[in-house]
């Protein structure tokens, strides 16, 4: 019988040592790389960019969006539809209190739209006087200090109580209009009519509305009193007169004589009615930077304001006092 050395034996057991290693090795290196029925792989969430929002300014932006400097945007990234909507739940929930926040500061409180009044409780008159508005005639209500306080912070001072004198409050639920602006036959002051009904909306669309009828105002300011266009060397429209370098003559000769009069050359569907609404309508979507064509005309209207210091001055001055509400909201369609 041939006998086994102890060498051999040794050498066996090494051999299979090494073996089982690699078998172990693979065995594992087999059930890492291949998962079992019960394993689950989780994979990063990506960010999906829901909206890019135009905004005057960073300001307008709430702790859960992203400012894009480039697109001047407010952007909103989710990874799902439920966790966009709970995104803007929070969203709106923010606007709520910088609202609320701006309201208590001027020591006002909204009433609730049902508490709206009819009938003989409106108009309501308040006069300019000693830095505030009054009231005239009619009855107090005190929804109608809020939008006086807003009237009083975006007007500038120059033109309280002298281009603009009165304010009166409304009501007319059916009407499509919110605001507008009276000129007295001398064109030296104003009235601003303001529908109550523009309580039921936006805060964007209630200081859009003020920094329109604040162009109309400054706007009189410059006319003169006219009986038909052959009494005027400019343009002439509501028997006022505007000459020279005003501000509407400017606007005509830089558009309205070269003929821009199609859909495409207006910032909006209002701003087709006349000059005057095409001018105030320019302005407001110049402060708000709200445009919504891409329109190379209705672009060179808008930027008509900005080689004019005042103006853009007073957009500035806007947009440092109301940019955190002057936003509109988003409607998400999940």
């Amino acid at each position: 019988m041939k006998k086994i050395s102890i060498q051999n034996v040794l050498s066996f057991i090494v051999v299979f040592i090494i073996l089982g290693s690699i078998a172990t090795t693979l065995i594992l290196i087999f059930y890492t790389i291949a998962p079992s029925s019960e394993q689950v792989i989780l994979e990063p969430a990506k960010q999906v960019i829901y909206y890019d929002l135009p905004v005057v300014s960073e300001k307008s932006c709430t702790q859960y969006e992203i400012y894009i400097e480039s697109k001047k945007s407010c952007r909103l990234e989710c990874e799902t539809p439920e966790n966009c909507k709970e995104k803007q739940d929070l969203i709106n929930q923010e606007l709520e209190e910088r609202l609320s926040l701006y309201v208590s500061k001027s020591y006002l409180v909204l009433k609730n739209l049902e508490d709206l009044k009819s009938g003989n409780l409106y108009p309501s008159s308040y006069l300019y006087d000693q830095g505030q508005f009054i009231h005239n005639s009619g009855v107090h209500e005190d929804q109608n200090l809020y939008l006086l306080k807003l009237v009083t912070d975006i007007v500038p001072e120059e033109y309280l109580g002298k281009s603009l004198n009165e304010v009166v409050f409304y009501n007319d639920q059916a009407s499509e209009f919110l605001a507008s602006v009276l000129p007295a036959p001398d064109y030296k002051s104003s009235t601003l009519n303001i529908n109550t009904k523009i309580f039921k909306s936006s805060t964007f669309v209630i200081i859009s509305s003020i920094v329109h009828e604040l162009m109309h105002i400054i706007d009189h300011t410059e006319a003169r009193p006219a009986y038909n266009d052959k009494d005027c060397n400019g343009v002439f429209i509501n028997y006022g007169c505007y000459e020279g370098q005003s501000l509407k003559n400017q606007f005509y000769e830089e558009f309205y004589k070269r003929g821009y009069d199609d859909r495409n050359s207006f910032v909006s569907e209002y701003a087709m009615t006349n000059i005057s609404e095409d001018l105030a309508e320019s302005f407001r979507v110049f402060v708000t930077s709200s445009l919504e064509t891409e329109s190379k005309i209705a672009k060179q209207k808008v930027d008509f304001f900005k080689d004019k210091n005042k103006f853009v001055s007073l957009k500035k001055d806007i947009i440092d006092s109301h940019g955190t509400l002057l936003r509109q909201r988003v409607k998400l369609a999940i």
